[in-house]
């Protein structure tokens, strides 16, 4: 056998095994490929088919927390905040410190309140505020202190008429955020703010 013979023959072993690790690499089991399917169709804003895809994940791996906040996240944007809250809740009871969880929730929780004010049903509007703002206050007691989580317990405490608290919520949410667009959003949620509690006050 000459060299010329044994270099093909050992750069073509090279070359397929080079080739068959990249195949087993790439390789996604069923659940991650429904992952990551169903997370291109959420970042596409496609609620329904990110909802289908994570729920084809949940049949291959029911604890998938991700999947589970996701989808809630995906059913809170269509405005079934009843699916959204069951799968926060859900993904909580895996992983009681899940942040994903309790944010996504908290927000599912303010909107589903509102569509009860709206109704008007003002009993269970109050008991979703008041549950969206345990939700943000586990957040930010547990050490993050997020402008966003600021500025929605804030939202909640106003709708429960508790100016005080939702004026200080919204002034640390403009201290803890460097976006100038969020800051101006949280100014006038502020001023809102003051509006209506100096119409609350003649």
């Amino acid at each position: 056998m000459t060299k010329q013979t044994v270099f093909f023959k050992i750069t073509l072993w090279l070359l397929l095994l080079t080739c068959s690790s990249a195949v087993f690499i790439s390789c996604d089991s069923p659940e991650v490929k429904h992952q990551k399917q169903a997370n291109s169709y959420y970042d596409q804003g496609l609620w329904d088919n990110a909802i289908v895809e994570y729920g084809e994940v949940l049949k291959l791996a029911p604890n998938n927390t991700e999947a589970l906040v996701n989808r809630g996240s995906a059913y809170s944007e269509k405005g079934e905040f009843d699916l959204a809250i069951a799968d926060c809740t859900k993904a909580i009871e895996i992983d009681a410190e899940n942040i994903f969880a309790y944010y996504n929730r908290s927000i599912a929780f303010l909107r589903r309140g509102d569509s009860y004010k709206a109704q008007p049903n003002d009993k269970l509007a109050k008991a979703d505020w008041e549950q969206a703002i345990k939700d943000c206050s586990q957040i930010i007691d547990s050490g993050l202190e997020n402008s966003f989580v600021l500025l929605h317990r804030g939202l909640a405490y106003q709708n429960l008429k508790n100016y005080e608290a939702a004026a200080d919520d919204f002034n640390r949410a403009m201290t803890t955020s460097t976006n100038e667009i969020f800051i101006q959003r949280v100014k006038a949620s502020l001023d809102q703010l003051k509006q209506e509690q100096a119409g609350t006050q003649k």
